[in-house]
């Protein structure tokens, strides 16, 4: 027995509705921060600067005043009951110890 030619393909149907998209998923987690990095070098020291000029010497002061007198001695009258001192010229009157 034998099967007869095989019949026209039908048409395709239409194609479905696409769906919604679905929500974005939450952000991951950020990383720690890296260590800073070290401190360069410091640099050279630069030149020094150029010396100033020396200052006017001042005036020299005026002469030296004259010396002074020289000053009167001092009498002790013994200490008995108190001791005082006199300022100016001693005087031998028998009262000095």
């Amino acid at each position: 027995m034998s099967t007869g030619p095989q019949g026209i393909q039908g048409v395709q149907g239409v194609r479905g509705v696409q769906g919604l998209t679905g929500p974005t998923g939450l952000q991951g987690v950020r990383g720690i921060q890296g260590v800073s990095g070290s401190k360069g070098d410091m640099g050279p020291t630069g030149p020094q600067g150029i010396e100033g000029p020396q200052g006017v010497a001042g005036i020299p002061g005026g002469p030296t005043g004259p010396t002074g007198p020289i000053g009167s001695p001092i009498a002790f009258d013994g200490g008995y009951p108190s001791s005082s001192y006199t300022y100016g010229p001693v005087f031998d009157c028998g009262s000095i110890v």
